[in-house]
């Protein structure tokens, strides 16, 4: 016996005909930081640990954060904006220092990022993971609604565990890269994948859940009450999730030793590169490419 479906949908509605030009001008301004985004990451992997390298490691970042910004304003306006960035720079901070201070979730390290570090934990790193949940949860609604602006009940709790695996998935290609190689942070006990224990990959998944489970339960409430679905708002998220799959591989010009010490651990920094490039294979590219190809195909004639 089924239920009736208002049980189980709640559509966006289309937007009124004034709310169209402004959608427009943020589809542009989503196509523009993407190809910022991406010149800068062409401009800086040639020259790392160079004033031009700076230069684009900060244009990087400030593209990444206008198109979580805008993608999430198309979706949910400034309510939900507001909403989601509060969410995780929260449950993000508190992980992170009390990781620090105990070793749960991701197991004990120390950041070398310069800067304020309230309880350790520097303020980039909290934006990090705000801009990076932004973008798992983007990929995961691809995944599990498509371009519909429909939500179903199942969704509160698929949306979430979905996107925490696409965020632990980026973790798990980055993060040797980042921290064994790149010197970012370091564990006090390296282990596990190239120096990066278990525990840290297992937190980011409990993490990364926790933001976007929090997000899902309220997310019909700060659904506006008419929204023109922006398709830049899903696609250009899911590209850059593709493209930067292949982005810690291809930083292979950054300076570095042949070996890598960390602890009584000895790692060959080629190997890995090499296993950053066959797990993004594996996680990022797949994740993103599904996504991409649920976005773009035609519905079906009915």
């Amino acid at each position: 016996m089924s239920l009736p479906q208002n049980n189980f949908r709640q559509p966006i509605e289309q937007g009124t005909t004034a709310s169209r030009p402004r959608s427009g001008r943020g589809a542009a301004v989503l196509w523009i930081a993407a190809g910022a985004w991406l010149t800068a990451v062409l401009m800086t992997l040639p020259a790392p640990r160079s004033p031009v390298a700076t230069a684009g490691e900060a244009i990087q970042a400030l593209a990444l954060v206008i198109v979580a910004a805008v993608s999430a304003w198309t979706a949910y306006r400034a309510r939900g904006l507001v909403v989601f960035v509060a969410i995780a720079a929260v449950v993000s901070f508190l992980a992170e220092a009390c990781s620090i201070a105990t070793g749960f979730p991701f197991g004990h390290y120390t950041h070398h990022t310069a800067g304020p570090a309230p309880l350790g934990v520097p303020i980039p790193v909290v934006a990090g993971w705000v801009v990076l949940a932004w973008l798992a949860w983007t990929v995961a609604r691809a995944l599990t609604r498509g371009e519909s602006g429909v939500i179903e009940t199942r969704d509160r709790f698929t949306t979430p565990l979905v996107a925490a695996f696409v965020l632990g998935g980026y973790d798990f290609v980055l993060d040797p890269v980042a921290g064994t190689v790149r010197g970012l942070y370091s564990y006090a006990s390296p282990s596990g994948q190239f120096g990066v224990p278990l525990t840290n990959f297992l937190g980011w998944l409990l993490t990364g859940w926790v933001i976007c489970q929090l997000f899902a339960l309220v997310e019909r409430r700060v659904l506006p009450a008419q929204s023109t679905t922006v398709r830049a708002g899903l696609l250009v998220p899911c590209l850059i999730w593709l493209l930067s799959a292949f982005v810690p591989y291809a930083s292979r010009p950054y300076a570095h030793d042949d070996i890598v010490i960390r602890g009584d651990r000895r790692f060959v920094t080629e190997d890995i590169y090499q296993a950053s490039l066959a797990s993004a294979l594996f996680t990022m590219v797949p994740l993103a490419g599904l996504a991409l190809l649920r976005l773009t195909r035609k519905p079906a004639a009915r």
